[in-house]
């Protein structure tokens, strides 16, 4: 079905990024299988890689997949592997260290550097990417949809944090913690360099997929039928009155929050008066 007035998209879902409850995001990350078209069409509208992973799950590449997950850049993530554990890749790393057995084989470093997302302190400063998500609720619901396409390194993860933060799991003596990788070696000026032409290049990326998501979803809506249509106008309505009542929940909540530190600063003052 084609529209001579515009894209279907922008009709049907607007020129702004579509707000999505609470309720919807959950859903989206435990039983993504049952989310409906007009749903998947919805996160799709986004335009970015966590409404393309809640949408279309299967359709993320590795490097889409370890984005989502929050990981380092796949080069980076490959030479921090190499450094912990001699390895190339993060399924080499669950294959050889996964058991129970295996997993006191890790050094410390090792440890701290699953636990903290496959990063380097090092690295972190200069790769890692603050989306600044207004909405965190889709991320977390695209993190747990890329849970599900790779259980078992999730698994791998839980099991190495939980060791990690076990009082008998402690640095051994000369040890160095998290490795230092050739990041750690720059100045400052060097850094800004490369921190400055990565996010460049992502920000690129992201414009590409936009389009790529824009074109994707304007060809389904071409297909759409008017019953489509129907349940997709039913879910922007059902949409505005979730999200109403999950800014009167967060509203209620910083009340509630503002009330009891009220309540404690009066119980200050009278202790204080008592002394």
């Amino acid at each position: 079905m084609s529209d001579c007035a515009g894209p279907l998209s922008l009709k049907h879902f607007g020129s702004s990024r579509p707000e999505i409850s609470r309720r919807l995001c959950e859903k989206a990350g435990k039983h993504n299988d049952q989310l409906t078209k007009a749903e998947r069409w919805l996160f799709l509208s986004r335009f970015d890689l966590y409404g393309q992973a809640i949408a279309h799950p299967k359709s993320l590449d590795d490097i889409q997949f370890d984005r989502v997950c929050g990981r380092p850049p796949r080069d980076v993530l490959a030479r921090i592997i190499k450094a912990i554990t001699g390895l190339g890749s993060i399924s080499e790393v669950v294959r050889d260290y996964g058991s129970p057995d295996r997993l006191d084989k890790l050094s410390y470093g090792a440890l701290e550097t699953v636990t903290m997302g496959w990063w380097t302190f090092d690295t972190s400063e200069v790769y890692a990417i603050d989306d600044d998500y207004e909405d965190d609720a889709v991320a977390a619901a695209a993190g747990l949809v890329a849970e599900s396409l790779r259980p078992e390194e999730f698994a791998f993860e839980h099991a190495v944090r939980a060791k990690f933060l076990l009082p008998e799991t402690t640095e051994a003596e000369g040890e160095e913690s998290t490795p230092r990788l050739e990041e750690s070696e720059k100045t400052e000026d060097e850094l800004d360099e490369i921190r400055d032409k990565y996010f460049a290049e992502q920000d690129a990326a992201a414009e590409t997929l936009k389009k790529t998501l824009q074109e994707q979803l304007e060809q389904e809506l071409k297909a759409a039928s008017e019953e489509d249509f129907a349940a997709i106008k039913e879910l922007r309505e059902r949409m505005e009155v979730e999200v109403a009542e999950d800014v009167k929940e967060d509203e209620d909540r910083a009340k509630e929050i503002e009330e009891l530190e009220m309540l404690e600063g009066v119980d200050d003052m009278d202790i204080d008066s008592d002394e």
